[in-house]
């Protein structure tokens, strides 16, 4: 009776293991709808993954990808030109290494990243053509490395930065065209350890948001 109980016992274990361990063990690569769509059924347990990289031009939705919450090292969001929404990854509060948003022509706002809190490494928004808003990172308090937004042609603020007080190794504004003033980075009081670069915004017209520097 005693071995029984432990062999079911010890199938429970294996069991429950196997529920805890269904996420990818390497990067996690996304270059098609295709592969986005079936994630949920090859990791129906999964939340928290290594690195993830979406990248792909027939890549229209990310709606599969909601029961992600935690990302170990980077979560890039590379060259998606039919992406119109982050939509899909609202429930991701933490990034253990980058959050990188480049060349995505289509997206207007980072609606998808509302529950993002920390993130350890940078934040680059870069070239994205459409985009107007960043505004839905306001419960975003921790940037680990440098924040970098640059070449967003139609970005109209920073609205959404608030929350963050502290960089630690640099803040870059660069090539933003039409940001008039740098409201979102009212309360940043220091940049420990790199460079603040404010350049070619071409219709900034007040950096005063920075007196508390």
């Amino acid at each position: 009776m005693n071995k029984q109980i432990y062999f079911i016992i010890f199938l429970l274990s294996l069991f429950g293991l196997k529920a805890q361990g269904q996420c990818p063990t390497t990067q996690d690569f996304f270059s098609s709808q295709d592969s986005i769509n079936i994630f949920p059924a090859n990791y129906p347990n999964c939340q928290t993954v290594a690195d993830l990289i979406i990248q792909g031009n027939n890549i229209n939705s990310l709606g599969n990808l909601t029961q992600l919450t935690t990302v170990t090292g980077d979560l890039h969001i590379l060259n998606c030109d039919q992406l119109l929404s982050l939509n899909g990854l609202n429930n991701i509060q933490s990034i253990g290494k980058e959050l990188q948003i480049f060349k995505n022509d289509n997206i207007t706002n980072l609606e998808g990243l509302s529950g993002l809190q920390n993130i350890t490494g940078s934040l680059t928004i870069k070239v994205n053509q459409k985009l107007e808003s960043i505004a839905a990172l306001a419960n975003l308090s921790t940037v680990g490395h440098i924040l970098n937004i640059i070449d967003n042609d139609n970005l109209l603020s920073l609205t959404g930065l608030e929350s963050i007080s502290s960089i630690e190794y640099g803040l870059i504004i660069g090539g933003n065209n039409e940001i008039t003033n740098l409201t979102g980075l009212n309360n940043i009081t220091t940049i420990n350890n790199g460079p603040l670069v404010i350049a070619e915004n071409y219709h900034l017209t007040s950096i005063s948001e920075l007196s508390k520097l």
